[in-house]
């Protein structure tokens, strides 16, 4: 837990103010980020002592963004911190090209993902479709380490959630994508308790042979119709985007709608599997 200065700690009022999310970079990350990126753009050469630019790695990013750093560190340094978007790109690509078996990656990518935190930063850093590292915006710390639970696997469940995780959560957001790979991500995690003879089995399929015969599943909830609040989870996936042509419907679903489907689906993923909704014996 981040603990606000003492300037901060005089009210109620003021220790909020200082936990609201910033997008963008705050200016007291410009030099913790900046610095991360200088490091893998430049290098010096142990022969003269002179600092050079990896040439290969800053024409890939200016393929990606049009955008070419300049020769020397001291004038990046400067360009990132006129342009923050471009500094917000440089992070994601250096995060991007950080292998997660590479020796002191994992301490590399828990002191940016805290100094990030410390900042009050909207963003954090996740995992992309491809199991990349890449700029996340954050998300409530309980759901996030669930979702770190249900995509630690290498299970096609797994996959489709951290695809639709990224979708719904990257700095370029895909709203119809993340929740088709929501709903993949469902009905790969529940086609084996719920439908495992049928192979092509939907959402909307397994939605209905819950509804058959609720009685045939259980959970590890004591709730009342548990079942049945399970499935209306799971209907709320199915229905909340928009799978067919339809001319009374608009032809995405908003960002907050896409958001809210892949924290449905992160949740049941976890359930089903493991074992929190289970056949009965």
């Amino acid at each position: 837990m981040v603990r606000p200065p003492w300037s901060k700690r005089q009210s109620d009022d003021d220790i909020a103010d200082f936990f609201v999310l910033r997008d963008g970079v705050p200016d007291g990350l410009v030099i913790s980020l900046t610095d991360l990126v200088c490091r893998m753009f430049y290098f010096r050469d142990d022969f003269n002592g002179r600092i050079h630019p990896n040439q290969a790695l800053v024409n890939e990013f200016a393929r990606l963004t049009d955008r070419y750093l300049p020769p020397d560190p001291g004038d990046a340094v400067d360009q990132f911190s006129r342009d923050r978007d471009l500094l917000l790109d440089a992070v994601d690509f250096v995060l991007g090209h950080w292998g997660r078996n590479e020796f002191g990656v994992a301490e590399d990518v828990a002191r940016v993902d805290s100094e990030l935190a410390q900042a009050r930063s909207a963003y954090c850093v996740g995992l992309d479709g491809n199991g990349r590292y890449e700029l996340q915006y954050r998300q409530p710390e309980a759901l996030t380490a669930l979702v770190e639970e249900a995509t630690l696997g290498t299970d096609r469940a797994s996959e489709h959630l951290r695809r639709a995780w990224s979708k719904a959560f990257g700095r370029q957001p895909d709203p119809n994508g993340a929740c088709v790979e929501a709903v993949a991500a469902i009905e790969v995690a529940a086609r084996p308790i719920v439908s495992p003879n049928n192979g092509r089995s939907t959402l909307g399929t397994i939605i209905r042979d819950i509804n058959a015969k609720p009685s045939k599943w259980t959970s590890d909830s004591e709730a009342d119709d548990d079942i049945e609040k399970i499935v209306a989870m799971m209907d709320l996936v199915w229905t909340g985007h928009f799978r067919h042509g339809d001319d009374s419907k608009p032809i995405s679903v908003s960002n907050a709608g896409a958001e809210m489907i892949v924290h449905l689906a992160a949740i049941l993923v976890h359930w089903f599997t493991s074992g929190r909704v289970a056949i009965k014996r």
